[in-house]
Formats: C-alpha cells, sequence, structure tokens
C-alpha cells in the first residue's frame, strides 16, 4: 500500500536539480531545481501516488519514473509536438472573448489550475481518460467542490480537447477517449452534494425587515415581489428604468443579464405602482451611471439610526475620533455585490438571534432564496407562464426548480389527513369514527 505521504520534492545542489526519493533511490525530475517543469513533474508524480493509495493492491501502477508520467510515456501515441498548455492557453484566448466573465473565470480555474499545472508539458495526443481521472480525484480529495461542480470542471478539461479537434491541434480519437470519463453519480465514495435551495416564508421576510436599513429592505421587497436575480437587484443602474414608454409602468431595461448571450434576447421587468414607490427614494438626485441601490446610502442609514438611538451625551474623545473619521472616510463600493448583499442579510439576522429566544430564533436565509419565493407565489397567482416568463427562463424545467408547490400541497393534505383520521374519537364526542369498507 502506498505511504500516507508522497516523497517530498528535494534539490540536488551539487546539479542544480530536482529529485524524488523513491525506495532509496534518488529519482531526478526535468529542468532545473524550481523550474516549471520540475514543479509540473512533481505535481503530476503527487497525483500517482494518491491515485494508488486509493486503488486496490493488484490495480496500482508504478509511480512516476522521470521524466514523464507512466501513464502517457513520452513519445509512444503522441501525433503531434503541440503541448496541453498550448492548446489550453489558445483555448482560454477564445472562451474569453466568447463567453461571460463568470463563465470564463470557472474555465480558466478547471484548466489552469488542474489540466495545465499537473500534465502542460506532455504533448496534447497523450493525455488519456487515466490523467482525466487522477484529476478528478485530486478534485475530490481536496473537499473544496461538490459532485455537480466536479462533474462541471470535468466536463470543461474535456471541452479543451474538443475544441482542439475543431483547429487541427488535436486527434478526434484523443478527445473521442475523454469522452468515455461519464459523470459521477449522486452517492460515489468521497463526493458532496449541498442542499436543493429553499423558498423563505413571507413571515420571515417581514420579521427579518425590521432588522435591516431602508436600501437593503427595499432590495429585499423588491426581489420578493417581482422574481429578480439578487445581481439583478443589486446592479440597477438609474439610467436603466425607463419611467416614460408606458403609462403607469417603469421598465427595467437590463443592460446585460445570465443567458444573454445564450438566447440572444433583452430582459425587461416591469415595475408597478407599489415597486416604483420602493425605488423612487433612490432616484433623486443621481446620474444614469449610478447605483440605485448603494452600499454607501445604506451606511449613511445606519449611522443615522445609530444618532437618533443614541441616549448619552458624545465625550470629548468620541468628539475627536469622529472628527478623525470625517478627515478619512471610510470608503464602500457605490455597487453591492453577491457577497455583500448576502452578508448584509446574514449578519442582521446573527445580530438578532443573539438577543432572541431560542423559539423566536429566525431561520437563517439568503437572497438568492427569493427568487425561489416570488416564482412560487407568482405562478400560485397567476397560473400558466407567468412564472417562466416573471424569472426570465427560457425552459419551462428550468422553471420548475424554482417551483415549490408541491411542498405546500403535501402539507395541505397532511392537515386534512389529521381532521379525517378515522382513528380517532369524532368533536365532541367519545366515539370513534366508523371504519370503511372499501369494495
Amino acid at each position: 500500500m502506498a505511504k500516507s505521504k508522497p516523497p517530498k520534492y528535494c534539490s540536488d545542489t551539487s546539479k542544480n536539480k530536482a529529485f524524488i526519493r523513491i525506495d532509496g533511490k534518488k529519482n531526478y525530475l526535468p529542468g532545473k531545481f524550481d523550474s516549471p517543469e520540475s514543479r509540473e513533474a512533481y505535481a503530476r508524480f503527487e497525483l500517482e501516488w494518491w491515485g494508488n493509495a486509493r486503488r486496490p493492491a493488484e490495480e496500482r501502477v508504478p509511480v512516476l519514473s522521470p521524466p514523464g508520467p507512466n501513464l502517457a510515456p513520452a513519445g509512444t501515441n503522441s501525433l503531434t509536438d503541440t503541448t496541453v498548455s498550448e492548446v489550453a492557453l489558445k483555448f482560454l484566448q477564445c472562451v474569453e472573448a466568447t463567453k461571460t466573465k463568470a463563465n470564463f473565470t470557472h474555465y480558466r480555474l478547471a484548466t489552469m489550475d488542474f489540466l495545465v499545472k499537473h500534465y502542460g508539458s506532455i504533448p496534447v495526443d497523450e493525455f488519456t481518460p487515466a490523467c482525466l481521472n487522477l484529476i478528478r480525484e485530486a478534485m475530490i480529495q481536496s473537499r473544496r467542490y461538490c459532485r455537480n461542480g466536479i462533474n462541471d470542471y470535468t466536463r470543461r478539461i474535456g471541452s479543451v480537447f474538443t475544441w482542439g479537434v475543431s483547429t487541427g491541434m488535436v486527434s478526434p480519437i484523443t478527445a473521442w477517449g475523454l469522452s468515455t470519463v461519464k459523470p459521477l453519480e449522486p452517492g460515489h465514495p468521497g463526493t458532496f452534494d449541498h442542499p436543493e435551495r429553499e423558498y423563505v416564508q413571507d413571515d420571515v421576510i417581514i420579521t427579518t425587515l425590521p432588522l435591516l436599513p431602508p436600501t437593503l429592505q427595499a432590495m429585499v421587497k423588491l426581489q420578493r415581489l417581482t422574481a429578480m436575480r439578487p445581481n439583478e437587484v443589486f446592479k440597477m443602474r438609474v439610467g436603466d428604468i425607463d419611467r416614460t414608454s408606458v403609462p403607469g409602468i417603469w421598465l427595467y431595461r437590463l443592460a446585460t443579464h445570465k443567458t444573454q448571450k445564450k438566447t440572444r434576447r433583452k430582459r425587461i421587468i416591469p415595475l408597478n405602482v407599489a415597486e416604483q414607490a420602493l425605488i423612487a427614494p433612490y432616484l433623486e438626485g443621481k446620474t444614469d451611471k449610478d447605483a440605485v441601490f448603494s452600499p454607501r446610502t445604506a451606511q449613511a442609514e445606519r449611522y443615522a439610526e445609530k444618532r437618533a438611538n443614541r441616549k448619552s451625551k458624545l465625550t470629548p474623545s468620541q468628539k475627536a475620533r469622529d472628527k478623525e473619521r470625517a478627515a478619512k472616510p471610510r470608503h464602500f463600493s457605490e455597487f453591492y455585490n453577491k457577497d455583500s448583499y448576502r452578508q448584509a442579510v446574514e449578519y442582521a439576522i446573527k445580530k438578532a438571534n443573539k438577543r432572541l429566544p431560542k423559539e423566536e430564533q429566525i431561520p437563517y436565509w439568503t437572497p438568492y432564496e427569493l427568487r425561489h419565493s416570488a416564482a412560487s407565489a407568482i405562478d400560485v397567482e397567476l397560473k400558466g407562464d407567468a412564472a417562466q416568463l416573471m424569472c426570465g427562463h427560457t425552459s419551462p424545467t428550468t422553471t420548475a426548480t424554482y417551483l415549490h408547490r408541491e411542498v405546500e400541497k403535501l402539507m395541505k393534505i397532511a392537515l386534512e389527513r389529521e381532521a379525517h383520521n378515522p382513528f380517532e374519537p369524532y368533536a365532541g364526542s367519545g366515539t370513534a369514527r366508523n371504519l370503511e369498507v372499501f369494495p
């Protein structure tokens, strides 16, 4: 069985070479000590070492024999001299020009942190399904990614080689071989799945609202009423709101949105009188490029609330500190982001729960759950494809994941069963119900 830890990356100062000591013998790595070549070879060796540690004894392969990995001996099946890193870098250039920034970030992480780090210097057609499996095992062992995330990153690595086939840089046989690596199934050893995102009850939202500054209260209410994504709320600019085209209705025309490149459609969210009332106070005195809901405004509201609730007089030292803060004010961003918006809600809930008794604690929830609540409410009230249209989905299948009406129906059924329990006495009498016998 493999040792608990792989041998260390060592330096031979007399030769300025890196080596790994295996069974008492020095195994030199390609390149000089601390060079990219030697670091990559050692990272690849670690993959094989840990891979062996998780295999049965009869399935283990020999560990790295420099200069290349045993899984892909140099020059054995390469159809081209193009390396994995060359294809990966050109692929990322193409992705950066065609994908959204968030999507590109995931491609870059999967490609650079896993593929190029371990196999960047080998010929592209020597990258085998066994190599991809080792990379996937490294993701599993890191415990950083859920099962769906690992499957997604594995697919992204495979897409590098599929793209390479279209440009003539990769053999079709290589890309086909990688396609045989199937996604991890639920319950795969070592993996975990995040719980499905739930929806938040309206009474919980109402209980939380007084704990938030007015700016965040307006954001939460608007998201709950319109089923917007969180980023569609906190990225809202004054110039994105059309207040003149339709009498009585404002149109929020999103400059960009999540599915824009995929669907080639613009997303427009109509705002009724109640929603206009939430937004209107935050439009005054701003330019078209300014954020409607800004952390700077929310922080000013917090400071104003603290001053209003203050009971004691300011001491001279406190006045001096106020002058220092005024001379060097804290910098707050113009826009919220997915983290700061979520953290503001979390902070309010945690702060309230510290002083509330256990039976009155506010359940934890996030702004992402508001979209689920809104979609479910719209579906119940308006029926048809109303929820799909408000959420901006192209497929009703996607919308179905946001609807939680089945849970509410099941709860109603449970209450009905309780009211018609044949084994309990009738209300107000001591006799049990007659059991019905089905024909």
